[in-house]
């Protein structure tokens, strides 16, 4: 697979607020402009307990006669609906799911919903709850294949998006197939930035006060980081400010090297120290992060190209263009040491753009 960030997420929600729309017919494009991609949807199929021995059409929003209206109608080589796919990122069920989808299958024939990986187990228990309560159908959940059952003599089948694009991914590119291949990880890039960017159902642990306590444990800790680095002479908070938005709470800086308030050598580097959520979500390895700018007013500080050349291999790349450096965080110590911990991951940092040795 690709990284997410590809240029269908670019462009998609600048041109429409309905992305699920755009996302179900560039899968739909794929499927049916593919065999390859067909092939790859009846193995996932199969290996949910599927009986679908293959497609030969493909078409998307397809309304039937109750107002049900599918993303996708996959039809076999007699024209009869084998098929129909859900494929969904945060929007909710609709009345008509998934009892009257499932009226709709001829028997023998597949219910298959797609969501981000994040939605599956709270999913997974609204469309047993509502199979069961209309009393239309009888439900036998699988004990060896998790989120698949029999319902009456149709198949349901809960899968995540990944595992969808992987499966058709693989088919193609075992085939040579590489427009397909091309498309698929553009539509991958989609639906990974809108499962980072949607809400996340809530766990029971998450309504707490931890969450919050930490996060203002994190801010405290920004500040003691900076007033000790600056007492250090490592950096200069004159002139800057705090960063407090929507991506976390932070402190703007000038990272080098000062002896008694003067510069040691060359320019700093401008940079805010925070926690990033963006940074933090994306990559996983800590909270706090270095976001490297030399773009605030009245800074004379080292152009970027250039601390990206001196912190090399320390460098995250964000996906606008902004510059991170992760700072670890040591796990299971007092406050003290934490400060300490990154106050010398700062030292290092600072002495490298300032190119001087570390005492």
């Amino acid at each position: 697979m690709t990284e997410h960030g590809s240029l269908l997420a670019h462009l998609s929600p600048r041109f429409t607020q309905r992305t699920e729309d755009i996302a179900v017919e560039a899968l739909g494009y794929i499927l049916s402009t593919s065999e390859a991609a067909r092939e790859g949807l009846v193995d996932l199929l199969r290996s949910s307990g599927g009986k679908v021995d293959g497609l030969g059409r493909i078409a998307t929003q397809v309304t039937g006669e109750e107002g049900e209206r599918p993303d996708l109608v996959g039809c076999d080589q007699n024209g009869d609906k084998r098929l129909l796919v859900e494929a969904k990122f945060w929007a909710g069920l609709t009345p008509n799911q998934p009892n009257e989808y499932l009226r709709r299958l001829c028997r023998g024939g597949v219910l298959l919903f797609v969501v981000p990986e994040a939605r599956l187990d709270a999913l997974w228990p609204e469309l047993e709850r509502r199979v069961k309560k209309k009393g239309s159908f009888e439900w036998t959940a699988d004990a060896d294949r998790p989120r698949t059952a029999d319902v009456g003599e149709r198949r349901l089948i809960l899968t995540a998006w990944r595992t969808l694009l992987q499966e058709i991914e693989h088919r193609a590119g075992a085939a040579g197939d590489t427009a397909a291949v091309a498309s698929v990880r553009q539509l991958h890039g989609l639906a990974e930035d809108q499962d980072e960017s949607a809400f996340l159902p809530l766990r029971p642990d998450e309504l707490g006060p931890d969450v919050p306590r930490r996060l203002l444990s994190l801010h405290s800790a920004i500040n003691r980081v900076v007033d000790k680095a600056e007492a250090a002479g490592l950096l200069s908070t004159r002139g800057c400010g705090t960063k407090d938005g929507r991506d976390g709470y932070g402190r703007w800086l000038k990272l080098g090297v000062w002896e008694k308030g003067t510069r040691v050598k060359g320019k700093p580097a401008g940079a805010c120290l925070c926690v990033h959520y963006t940074a933090w979500s994306r990559h996983g390895e800590t909270p706090i992060w270095l976001q490297f700018d030399d773009t605030e007013d009245g800074w004379d500080v080292l152009p970027l190209k250039k601390v990206r050349k001196r912190l090399r291999e320390q460098i995250v790349e964000g996906t606008d263009g902004t510059m991170f450096v992760p700072i670890h965080l040591p796990a299971g110590v007092e406050l003290d040491r934490v400060v300490d911990s990154v106050v010398d991951q700062l030292r290092d940092i600072a002495h490298r753009i300032a190119r001087v040795a570390p005492d």
